[in-house]
């Protein structure tokens, strides 16, 4: 049976980038892991209709298209978790992990964010599939100063995230903070170092 890692933080924190180099981490230990986003059926769901009004495809879209479309995601996503006290995207994502279950050492859900309902994605992570919650925090250092280095966290994109990603904070396992760069030089000098320290301290067991 796979281990289950839920993957939290605000929009563009890396949280995918994340997830591809935790697998790539693994492999060179003999594991295998997969991704499964939650909010990938919500996607398909409203596809046909933000093609039609804005010429987007949600399941293959840019940054800037993503930021464009953001509201509309989260109004339709919010409206089916509302009617179903949070339960309608996670039961999608339950199929999906079972099927996949018996395949991977470990699966990664790398969009939870929501921890309002009593059996809400972090319950459904934590609780129901046994897993643990990582969240992700991404800051960005400036040197105005030449004799201090500030370092400044993302914030939300709106007040809705924020208020939810208090929630989902005070729940997690693990915190893992890394620093925003544009430049791909910085992962293999930075990021990657770090995704090899969260494996090594806290998987370093299972996937051997």
């Amino acid at each position: 049976m796979a281990e289950i890692i839920g993957i939290s933080g605000y929009a563009g924190c890396g949280k995918d980038l994340f997830f591809n180099l935790f697998k790539e981490e693994l492999s060179k230990r003999g594991a295998t892991a997969e991704r499964v986003a939650i909010a990938d059926p919500l996607k398909l769901e409203v596809r046909d209709t933000l093609l039609q009004l804005k010429g987007i495809d949600p399941m293959n879209c840019s940054r800037t298209q993503k930021d464009e479309i953001r509201d509309l995601l989260v109004f339709y996503g919010c409206q089916k978790r509302n009617e179903t006290h949070g339960r309608y995207w996670t039961n999608k994502a339950s199929k999906t992990i079972k099927d996949l279950s018996d395949k991977f050492d470990f699966i990664c859900v790398t969009d939870v964010r929501f921890n309002k309902f009593v059996r809400d994605e972090v319950s459904w992570v934590k609780s129901e599939l046994g897993g643990k919650l990582l969240v992700i925090k991404q800051f960005l250092l400036s040197y105005d100063d030449p004799y201090k280095v500030k370092k400044t966290l993302q914030t939300a994109p709106n007040s809705t995230e924020e208020w939810n990603m208090k929630r989902v904070e005070k729940d997690c396992d693990f915190m893992l903070e890394w620093p925003f760069s544009e430049d791909s030089s910085h992962i293999e000098e930075n990021l990657r170092p770090a995704v090899r320290e969260f494996v090594n301290s806290h998987y370093e067991n299972r996937s051997k």
